[in-house]
């Protein structure tokens, strides 16, 4: 019954205040939608309202928060692309090429979501900028609200969870702990694992302060999240004002739709630190060296589950 009530309520705040906007804006146009290349960013907004009980700084995770392992982001020959958000985009777009492609380890989507979740369960993650942790233990100082709002999917939650745990905050047991405690509690009326909510088709997680979206939209999700949390709460204790960082431009203009009518105080930051980085991967000079190097990373781990196990996940 609960879910059901959730489900309900959720879909009746789509028509409240937080209300989305029907045309998308493009980048640039919405002075509440900037880019940046500097996690800081994020603190400069939150000093500048001045209001940080009433504030939530929402951060997409891959390539935002933590990255695959790259010891010199300014040589991509030392980075470990395989399993990080540019390999998933460029094999997701090989998919959509007829015929098998060079360098194509899944059949489909969804194989390609299985395979990304066996390799998010076999690395430890580094964080995009040494900032980022500081950043984190200044919002919690200073009584800010903090979430991860994520396109990995409930089957990545296990993954998430130890990454998180092995990644160090100042004052925390870790980053894992950090979210736990500084993310917005929504109580115990809703179930922390798969439930639906909005007018999503697939069912999301919330737990330990990260929401699993599988790829849905970020904008409207954070919309019904927040009106979810606030409608309990005295006015005092509401979330006013609304942090956005994701590297993917398409969630930021998602969060600047669904919030740029809605009478709340919000940034949504492209973050482009990565930028380079990624464009390494896809399109830059030596993107085919580094795409066949993740490919062979990929054929030795398959070869060795292959032979050492007797019913490998990646068949």
């Amino acid at each position: 019954m609960k879910t059901v009530f959730r489900q309900t309520l959720f879909a009746a705040s789509l028509v409240l205040p937080l209300g989305a906007c029907a045309a998308t804006p493009q980048s640039g146009q919405s002075s509440n939608q900037i880019s940046s290349d500097s996690f800081n960013t994020v603190l400069e907004y939150v000093k500048q309202w001045n209001k940080p009980g009433n504030t939530l700084v929402a951060s997409d995770n891959d390539d935002t928060l933590t990255m695959m392992a790259c010891p010199d982001l300014s040589s991509p020959k030392t980075c470990q692309f395989l399993g990080g958000a540019a390999w998933f985009s460029w094999q997701n777009g090989l998919l959509k090429v007829p015929g098998k492609q060079a360098g194509e380890v899944a059949d489909n989507f969804d194989e390609l979501l299985e395979i990304s979740a066996l390799l998010f369960s076999m690395n430890e993650m580094d964080y995009t900028e040494d900032a980022v942790p500081n950043v984190l233990q200044e919002l919690a100082a200073m009584g800010v609200k903090t979430m991860v709002a994520t396109a990995r999917g409930n089957e990545n939650i296990s993954a998430t969870e130890q990454q998180f745990d092995d990644l160090n905050v100042t004052g925390f047991d870790n980053l894992l702990d950090y979210f736990s405690k500084q993310a917005p509690n929504l109580g115990d009326d809703i179930e922390p694992n798969p439930y639906l909510n909005c007018t999503n088709n697939k069912a999301i997680s919330y737990r330990n302060g990260v929401m699993y979206l599988v790829g849905q939209n970020k904008g409207q999700n954070l919309q019904c999240f927040i009106h979810e949390y606030n409608q309990d709460k005295p006015a005092s204790l509401q979330i006013t004002n609304l942090v956005f960082i994701d590297d993917t431009l398409k969630n930021v203009e998602d969060v600047t739709v669904a919030f740029q009518k809605s009478g709340m105080e919000f940034v949504s930051i492209h973050y482009t630190a990565l930028q380079e980085h990624k464009d390494a991967f896809i399109k830059g000079d030596k993107a085919a060296e580094y795409q066949q190097a993740a490919t062979k990373r990929w054929e030795i781990l398959k070869q060795a589950m292959d032979s050492q196990l007797l019913k490998p996940v990646a068949k």
